[in-house]
């Protein structure tokens, strides 16, 4: 077992190959060097609880596997888990072995379905997805006092006295804006980063990734107003004396208290979901307001919206760092890849992408060959990346 001195948080144990294999195969002497491990480090002993069951929730889905190909697939993963071991050295294989650990844990439920499609032994390939890596660019955040850059996703807060505060998630800078009350600010996050907010009222913001968010540095009139291009995840403070509103190009949400997730990215289907509470949804044109009730979207489609019982988390995963489908398209997969590491994709045929479905759950991981494997996985499909470019053939 490497050193694990330095684990602090529950993302430490799920990122570790060791414990990913321990909760897979429940290995008995993993399982002995893990309860060595809490005794010796009994302060870890939280986050190692929050890891087991974090992984839990990303488990084998039973019905989704038939049990003899249920234990057939946990004999394959003992059998390579063993080999490694005996081969520790080699680290190339070791490496291998982590990559191979965060497909098993997002994408197995989805490995016998098609599990025979993965073979390309003869050499027909149905269609062809031609990636390639974009810039990075910068997060920017418009005020009267100018524009400022990050390099990296940020946490914005902001103060009593109109001051916002800005950390970088990874650096942990700090840095301090005066905002003039009386002027709407602008939060721009480009395709490949993340950020979130909180208001001056209290309300979170989770922003995602190719998103503008425009907001004041305190809410002063009769309504609380933010404008959004992209998507976010809300969490509001209540105020029933002054309620809230986000505005975007073709619709507008009247929020009563609540959590929901509003997707308004231009030439993609746009949505609002709402997970607690209750909000009111209206079209630019409109005049009635349709409420939703906790777990409905409702979906925008020729000017007007319908509504349907939905799962929450399909739609709101992504602020905490992974991604669900259920039975979705290839092409929304990869547009939802594509926003959160700025890429492009160009599909030979596209109509193809489109009819594949797929249903499984991908970690974030900052690691995106770990996420094009998963993909790979998820879809029958096999991936190849040359530098920058990514090519991805779905199998007939």
């Amino acid at each position: 077992m490497k050193d694990k001195k330095a684990y602090s948080k529950y993302s430490d144990f799920i990122e570790d190959e060791d414990f990913v294999m321990w909760r897979l195969t429940k290995d008995e002497s993993l399982e002995s060097e893990w309860n060595e491990y809490l005794k010796i480090n009994p302060d870890v002993s939280g986050a190692f609880e929050e890891a087991i069951q974090y992984f839990e929730r990303f488990e084998i889905h039973k019905e989704s596997l038939q049990e003899p190909d249920r234990s057939l697939l946990l004999e394959q993963i003992q059998d390579t888990y063993t080999k490694v071991k005996r081969r520790r050295k080699l680290m190339a294989i070791r490496n291998y072995a982590a990559v191979a650990c965060i497909i098993l844990i997002v994408g197995v439920s989805f490995y016998y379905t098609r599990k025979n499609s993965l073979s390309t032994d003869d050499g027909k390939v149905a269609s062809m997805v031609e990636g390639i890596e974009l810039n990075d660019e910068e997060i920017r955040l418009v005020t009267s006092s100018g524009t400022t850059t990050f390099n990296n996703d940020i946490y914005v807060q902001i103060g009593d006295d109109n001051t916002i505060t800005v950390l970088q998630n990874e650096e942990g800078n700090k840095t301090e804006i005066k905002a003039d009350r009386s002027k709407n600010n602008k939060l721009i996050v480009p395709f490949g980063k993340r950020s979130q907010i909180k208001l001056s009222d209290g309300t979170r913001i989770w922003l995602n990734s190719g998103s503008v968010l425009e907001f004041p540095a305190s809410f002063t009139g009769a309504t609380r107003d933010i404008y959004l291009t992209g998507e976010l995840y809300a969490d509001v403070t209540k105020d029933k004396n002054v309620p809230f509103h986000v505005h975007t190009t073709n619709f507008d949400v009247k929020v009563y208290g609540t959590e929901f997730n509003v997707s308004a990215y231009d030439n993609t289907l746009q949505s609002v979901v709402l997970v607690q509470g209750s909000v009111g949804v209206k079209t630019s044109a409109g005049k009635s307001e349709i409420k939703l009730i906790p777990n409905d979207m409702a979906v925008l489609d020729n000017n007007s919206f319908s509504k349907k019982e939905v799962e929450t988390s399909l739609y709101t995963s992504w602020k905490d760092g992974y991604l669900v489908f259920d039975n979705s398209s290839v092409y929304e997969v990869l547009t939802q890849i594509a926003r959160y590491y700025n890429l492009s994709f160009d599909y030979e045929n596209i109509d193809d992408i489109r009819k594949r479905k797929c249903s499984g759950k991908i970690y974030l991981s900052d690691n995106l060959d770990n996420v094009l494997t998963t993909i790979s996985l998820l879809s029958s499909a096999r991936y190849t990346r040359e530098g920058h470019k990514i090519h991805i053939s779905m199998q007939p």
